[in-house]
């Protein structure tokens, strides 16, 4: 199953504090950044830094949904007892891809997105996980039942980050899905 959140939608707001090595570039309005680090031929290796350059809004975008999940992370767990056996990640929005019937127990269309999203196809997600044995008898599962957990969880996240004077705000949908983990 995958739906979107039932609870009000929060926000957020926050300086990103990246790696060093990170920089805004005014005169192309992005950021250049440290993508990768390589280890030279040397005799001990030394390490040299692989740069990249992403436009501010794109890595913008990332860093709002990072601080996105930790907001949802925050107001899921303050919200239930107990949340053994959930997770939240953020990424691709989970049905960028799916076929079929997307239509959610309440009708809508669970592929419904913010602007925003269908801009840059991101998603916080909040999964509750139930693991199985090879036989598929139940093993472990979550504390929290679906219905609860789409109860506590906001429907969207709207982060605000700031970095070297700049703001850039998105705002990400919330989905909760049900997870299951089979050992083979």
């Amino acid at each position: 199953m995958t739906d979107r959140g039932r609870a009000d939608s929060v926000s957020v707001e926050g300086d990103v504090d990246p790696p060093a090595g990170t920089e805004y570039r005014p005169d192309e309005h992005a950021i250049r950044y440290v993508a990768r680090i390589r280890a030279g031929d040397e005799d001990p290796p030394e390490r040299e830094s692989a740069y990249e350059t992403r436009p501010f809004e794109d890595w913008a975008t990332t860093e709002g949904a990072k601080l996105g999940r930790d907001r949802i992370a925050g107001v899921v767990e303050s919200r239930l007892d107990k949340s053994r056996g959930v997770s939240i990640a953020w990424g691709l929005h989970p049905d960028e891809d799916a076929a079929g019937d997307d239509r959610t127990d309440d009708g809508r269309d669970s592929r419904d997105r913010t602007d925003s999203c269908e801009r840059h196809g991101l998603a916080v997600t909040v999964d509750r996980w139930t693991g199985r044995d090879r036989d598929g008898k139940v093993v472990s599962e979550a504390d929290v039942g679906y219905d609860d957990l789409r109860d506590a969880t906001p429907e969207s996240v709207t982060a605000t980050v700031r970095f070297s004077g700049r703001t850039h705000t998105e705002t990400f949908p919330v989905v909760v899905r049900e997870e299951t983990d089979q050992s083979l």
